[in-house]
């Protein structure tokens, strides 16, 4: 009976022991399952009537944390591990699994005394950073080290988190309102336009992606005062300055936008034949300009880095002129459609640029775009 018992005890503990084994998360899914958890909680839920996360995803990331916690204790001060670790409980700190920073800064910064120059340490300890009160300017630094140290195509990511950093640290105490819109002086405490300058960034090496569409028109509304209204389908800009107004698709986004200049440069997200991403632009400039001034001359004075080539047109603008010219990028030779509108001594000039391979897919939209410029009275 008791060689029976002992038989029974010992088979328990070896199926048991299978079963756990079967159970553990294999090291080489690591990657692809933290790019996962990144997408779910990488940033935290600030809305507390809101659930944090599904229960799936929380109980894997449960799962991930007492597995690595494991790993740790027999591995020791393993670099991947420590990184896989102090990322796990950032994530279940973003999403209340952990009731403060401090595991998740302390296993960060034990790899990062390991290996200083790797980057991938210090990317996750400056998200960390970014989104606790009174450390945004750790965060920056952080990610800066990340910039220094890593490859920014690796995670565009980066330039997100730089852009919340710089506008989490934006004082409105130092922003002055006037009837129009925002004026800010330029400075080193200029945070707001620091985070548009990171949200471009963001926009060039990620023009899909819709969180860099709604981070660009908050960050410039917030810099500028509000004149850019999102709607279901198109996005209404308003310039006041200059009487100018413009739907874009929902799908196209504003890299930058130099409200008192009327400058403004909008992305279409293109994706080439053989995967490549890129965007299409197009530059839109507004001027106020003089009777004397002839057509050619007014593209020169908006097109001032010369970037466009096309057949000199020396007719003088009129109240309520349009035309729109075809021609080509001086610099690569892709192909350009120009577009300008002239009312109330106010020309606006439109320049849209495309590689040669999604000038016909892109060029409907942008004559559709056009069609919405108006100049107020």
């Amino acid at each position: 009976m008791k060689l029976k018992s002992l038989f029974l005890l010992l088979s328990l503990l070896f199926f048991g022991s299978m079963s756990l084994n079967a159970d553990k998360i294999p090291v080489e899914n690591y990657p692809s399952l933290f790019k996962e958890l990144d997408n779910n909680f990488a940033i935290p839920n600030l809305d507390p009537t809101t659930n944090s996360g599904n229960s799936e995803h929380l109980n894997l990331l449960r799962e991930v944390l007492d597995q690595l916690k494991n790993e740790l204790i027999k591995k020791g001060n393993d670099y991947e591990t420590l990184v896989y670790y102090g990322r796990a409980c950032l994530y279940a700190f973003n999403h209340d699994l952990l009731e403060n920073s401090k595991e998740a800064e302390k296993y960060l910064k034990k790899a990062i005394k390991l290996n200083e120059k790797n980057a991938e340490a210090h990317f996750y300890l400056g998200n960390l950073y970014i989104f606790i009160p009174g450390k945004q300017q750790q965060g920056i630094d952080e990610l800066q080290l990340f910039l220094n140290y890593g490859v920014p195509k690796w995670y565009p990511k980066v330039y997100l988190y730089l852009a919340d950093g710089y506008y989490m640290l934006g004082s409105p105490s130092k922003v002055k309102k006037t009837p129009a819109y925002y004026s800010r002086t330029d400075g080193p405490d200029n945070n707001l336009l620091n985070s548009l300058k990171m949200i471009e960034q963001y926009i060039a090496l990620n023009p899909f992606d819709n969180k860099g569409r709604t981070s660009s028109i908050l960050f410039n509304n917030k810099y500028w005062g509000e004149h850019i209204f999102d709607g279901a389908e198109n996005t209404e800009y308003i310039n006041k300055l200059f009487n100018v107004t413009f739907s874009y698709p929902f799908d196209w986004t504003i890299r930058t936008d130099v409200y008192d200049k009327g400058s403004t440069m909008l992305n279409i997200p293109n994706k080439e034949p053989d995967g490549t991403i890129n965007s299409n632009a197009v530059a839109l400039f507004i001027k106020k300009y003089e009777e004397s001034v002839n057509i050619d001359e007014f593209i020169k004075l908006c097109d001032k880095e010369k970037q466009v080539e096309f057949q000199n047109l020396t007719t003088e603008i009129n109240d309520g002129t349009k035309c729109l010219i075809t021609g080509k990028h001086s610099g690569s030779g892709y192909p350009v459609e120009l577009y300008y509108i002239v009312k109330n001594k106010i020309g606006c000039l439109v320049i849209f640029t495309s590689t040669p391979s999604s000038y016909e897919k892109n060029k409907k939209a942008f004559r559709d775009f056009i069609e919405t410029i108006e100049i107020k009275e």
